[in-house]
């Protein structure tokens, strides 16, 4: 996750990443699934970003990412701010993902498409879920792979088709809920503007 490391000191100053991270918690927000009871597991969570504006509002956020850098600055940002229910971890891989219990809401912010094995992912979440808790998928919808063009290392996916994830969320046990197009990433490549729809995708254990 060198990409990552590299990029974490500035993500927070980022406004395109400020500004859509809001727009997702805006979105979250009006499904109602983050309540004062919730104990929430932010995958793929980065600087936090998200979870930030759960954290006065949610009993308790597990944070889990592979990038040691976007880690630290987590840290830094929770211990700066005396923050008690915000909890970081370093996960590499899903089934690490199991010592987090009485989890009743999981989101994932674009990391779905950086992982090898979506199905495998999405089975651990139904798992380590309590009955009745809430997936909350948001991610890119499917691109022509220009997206990440700036890197030659990347050997995710091109983001996702609704009904691709839909039908994952279903083969785990999941009942699916609602999705919809909430925002959309522009960028310049070759003086031409293009837009990158994000999806939001829910389902219930």
């Amino acid at each position: 996750m060198s990409h990552f490391d590299d990029l974490a000191k500035e993500w927070d100053q980022n406004p395109l990443i400020v500004e859509r991270t809001q727009k997702l918690y805006n979105a979250i927000n009006k499904c109602g699934y983050v309540t004062r009871n919730s104990i929430c597991l932010d995958y793929g969570c980065g600087t936090g970003l998200l979870s930030f504006y759960f954290q006065t509002l949610a009993e308790k956020i597990y944070l889990a990412d592979s990038s040691k850098g976007m880690l630290s600055e987590l840290e830094s940002k929770i211990k700066k701010l005396e923050i008690k229910n915000m909890h970081p971890h370093f996960i590499l891989n899903s089934k690490e993902l199991k010592i987090f219990k009485d989890v009743n809401v999981i989101y994932c912010n674009m990391s779905l498409h950086h992982v090898e094995d979506v199905i495998g992912l999405i089975e651990v979440f139904f798992e380590i879920l309590t009955p009745g808790g809430a997936l909350i998928i948001s991610d890119l919808l499917k691109e022509d792979g220009s997206f990440h063009s700036g890197q030659p290392d990347f050997k995710g996916h091109n983001g996702f088709d609704i009904e691709e994830i839909k039908k994952y969320l279903a083969d785990s046990g999941f009942q699916f809920t609602k999705s919809f197009i909430y925002h959309a990433i522009k960028k310049t490549d070759e003086c031409k503007e293009r837009e990158y729809p994000l999806f939001l995708i829910t389902g219930r254990k």
